[in-house]
């Protein structure tokens, strides 16, 4: 009988490390550049054609040189700006 247990709580222990597994990736990543386009419904500034995702984009210009500071959680070689936490962005001169 103890036996038996044994053999159920194996596989369990398992599945369950398996399942408690986090994506621990970031990359810091700093951008700079001209902003391109500004997608005002979606929250988006593109910099040089790159999306960014913001919380005011009423606040940027098309044309307006900006330098940002990212952080890229997304382990794929993939730009995904739904995975890219804007620490900061500066507005240059």
């Amino acid at each position: 009988m103890k036996n038996k247990w044994v053999f159920l709580m194996i596989p369990l222990l398992i599945l369950f490390s398996q399942g408690c597994q986090q994506n621990d990736y970031t990359e810091k990543i700093t951008v700079e550049g001209e902003v391109t386009l500004i997608e005002k419904e979606e929250n988006y500034i593109y910099i040089d054609g790159n999306p960014i995702m913001v919380e005011n984009p009423a606040s940027f210009e098309v044309g307006q040189r900006v330098k940002a500071e990212l952080i890229d959680t997304n382990a794929a070689n993939e730009w995904d700006p739904e995975q890219i936490v804007v620490e900061d962005i500066e507005f240059e001169q």
